[in-house]
């Protein structure tokens, strides 16, 4: 299996995976970038986040880390600013419209996203550093007609209305507008794109994100003849089982000016050392394969420490 998928396997980060033949794809496309870089393209795994806030949340860093994985093992990671798909809207896991941002606005939020991003990822490895794209760039300049020829084209209504997120709108009283409706249709585009233009094989996303990303799985098979690659990781949920994040209202900011690090100048619940110091006992070990890279071993180790003496809270001071 591929160094990436089996450290998160083993970290009980892979959610779900489109297709198990995927490991000896991506195998085979790394070793032949390094038997001969300075003539095969890296391959490439990206993953997206909507400009819709000024900051990423630690939601969003488990996607985040699961790209750090496939870094480590080779692949580059290209981090997908969505300038165009932040002014549309998702509507997976949401009852109800977004409010829509100006495009000075979702321009604003991109710029910090990008920031928030470089303390987690190497930007500066030779042959598999990070790059951020922005997917304004090739969808702000395509004509309505050409946008429709390219994905209209290929799309069927019939799937699109099968899609959960979608189902869930229509028999709601607000319903879905035309314009979070053809979401999916402008992210599952991106891999098309990404994978011309960027070598990228794989798209990685949260759970949530599993229509999205074989939509475009599927569209870059019908429009080039190319088989791409999904991978979803959990969703970072509350001891409840609720989602954190913008639209659930509890997310904890990365940026350190939207979240107070040691400063109890915020609620205590969404002061970002507090968050993982207050970890319970039980979830302490899932959060230090998840946030770290600390191998298995060690994180065995500090585990047994803690649970000999857990009022000391070691494991989560680690963790914090």
């Amino acid at each position: 299996m591929s160094r990436a998928l089996a450290a998160l396997r083993s970290r009980g980060l892979l959610a779900g995976l489109t297709h198990e033949h995927a490991t000896s794809v991506l195998d085979a496309a790394v070793a032949k970038h390094q038997a001969n870089p300075s003539s095969v393209k890296a391959v490439g795994v990206y993953c997206g986040f909507d400009p819709t806030a000024s900051s990423l949340h630690v939601g969003n860093l488990v996607t985040v880390m699961a790209l750090r994985h496939f870094q480590l093992a080779g692949v580059k990671p290209i981090l997908l600013v969505g300038g165009a798909t932040g002014m549309i809207g998702d509507p997976s896991m949401r009852s109800d419209e977004r409010v829509m941002l100006t495009a000075d606005a979702v321009a604003a939020n991109a710029r910090h996203l990008v920031d928030s991003l470089k303390n987690v990822l190497d930007f500066d490895c030779p042959k598999v550093g990070a790059e951020v794209a922005n997917n304004m760039t090739w969808h702000g300049h395509m004509s309505v007609i050409d946008w429709m020829r390219e994905c209209g084209a290929f799309a069927r209504v019939n799937a699109m209305l099968a899609r959960d997120s979608v189902k869930r709108r229509l028999d709601a009283e607000s319903g879905l507008s035309f314009l979070e409706f053809s979401y999916q249709l402008f992210q599952a585009f991106d891999f098309v794109h990404l994978r011309r233009h960027h070598n990228v094989l794989v798209q990685v996303g949260g759970s949530d994100q599993w229509g999205n990303i074989v939509s475009g799985c599927d569209l870059v098979r019908k429009t080039d003849g190319h088989e791409v690659y999904g991978v979803t990781v959990p969703l970072l949920t509350t001891a409840n089982g609720d989602k954190f994040g913008k639209s659930a209202g509890n997310a904890v900011w990365l940026d350190a000016a939207k979240t107070s690090v040691f400063i109890y100048g915020r609620k205590p619940e969404y002061d970002f050392y507090q968050f993982f110091i207050r970890t319970d006992d039980a979830d302490v070990g899932t959060l230090l394969k998840t946030f770290t890279l600390l191998d298995m071993d060690e994180i065995d180790t500090i585990v047994a420490t803690h649970s000999a003496a857990p009022e000391k809270r070691h494991a989560q001071q680690i963790l914090a």
